[in-house]
């Protein structure tokens, strides 16, 4: 038996392997007890930090969708102060008022970086405090409320950049975790079948259809999930072969001759939870998802 590819994404690995082996274990009512210690240390944690990165990802997209737009607000506000401005001076750029407002011009500050127009803004809204002008003195209230959205919708947004790195680091703790119960489940099947040890191997596969395969089978057959490259085939990766998320990989170790094996840096699951694209050359993890044994 060898382990998926540790640099499968986590939704890969939760999805393709983990669901079908809580399936296989629930089935067979003998092994109930692993079944329960497999849901509770390992696919249901994963499953868990999976739904809760989604979230974060979700409140992500919409906080700054929200930043966004209150930015939109906050460069017409200063735009509509820039010209009520002008309108005083008969639009001459060159007014001393107009200077003090903006010495580069409006459109400066609105090409600034999004943290630097929020303190220009509040810098504009402190001019505007001590203005005597009536007419310029109507556009304070205006560009405070923009000024303060905006500031708020600013927090947020960095507040979900937050949760959002939280979720990624939480994610690659639980593919750990799940790693590791996924593993210890078939060394458990393997003491429980003592009689007839084979069997364990049956309880893994990886449930996708393979492209060689019939269009109605919708797991993989046997074979492509119990071939692969071998120590000793021309296929095999030394170690450091790189994948797609630019690590280098350290090789597997077989399960049946109870070593442990070696994890890899999922850097796809911060960003795709789907990623996880082949190697350079031979087979890919995406075609068998299993990672070649050492010798």
């Amino acid at each position: 038996m060898r382990m998926p590819h540790p640099n499968l994404a986590p939704y890969t690995l939760a999805r393709d392997f983990g669901e079908y082996l809580a399936v296989r274990l629930q089935v067979v009512p003998e092994v109930a007890a692993i079944h329960d210690g497999y849901m509770e240390k390992g696919q249901g944690v994963l499953e868990a930090e999976i739904e809760t990165f989604e979230r974060t990802q979700r409140a992500l997209r919409a906080a700054m969708a929200r930043r966004d737009y209150h930015a939109e607000c906050l460069d017409q506000g200063i735009r509509v102060l820039a010209f009520t401005i002008l309108g005083r001076v008969n639009n001459n750029r060159e007014a001393p008022i107009y200077r003090q407002y903006f010495p580069d011009g409006y459109g400066e500050v609105r090409e600034l970086p999004l943290e630097e127009r929020r303190r220009r803004a509040f810098e504009l809204v402190g001019q505007l405090q001590g203005e005597s002008d009536e007419m310029i003195l109507t556009q304070l209230e205006p560009l405070r409320r923009c000024y303060e959205t905006f500031e708020t919708a600013l927090a947020d947004y960095q507040a979900a950049l937050d949760d959002e790195a939280r979720g990624r680091a939480n994610l690659d703790r639980a593919k750990q975790l799940w790693t590791t119960a996924y593993r210890n489940v078939f060394l458990e099947l393997r003491n429980h079948f003592a009689h007839d040890p084979k069997r364990a191997e049956t309880f893994f596969r990886r449930a996708k259809k393979s492209t060689t395969e019939s269009k109605s089978t919708n797991v993989t057959t046997e074979a492509s999930v119990e071939t692969g490259p071998r120590p000793d085939s021309s296929t095999n990766h030394e170690p450091g072969t790189s994948l797609e998320s630019g690590m280098a990989l350290e090789s597997g170790t077989d399960l049946e001759s109870g070593t442990g094996l070696e994890l890899g840096t999922d850097l796809e699951s911060g960003m795709d939870l789907e990623s996880g694209t082949g190697l350079e050359s031979g087979t890919s993890p995406e075609s068998t998802g299993f990672h070649p044994m050492s010798p």
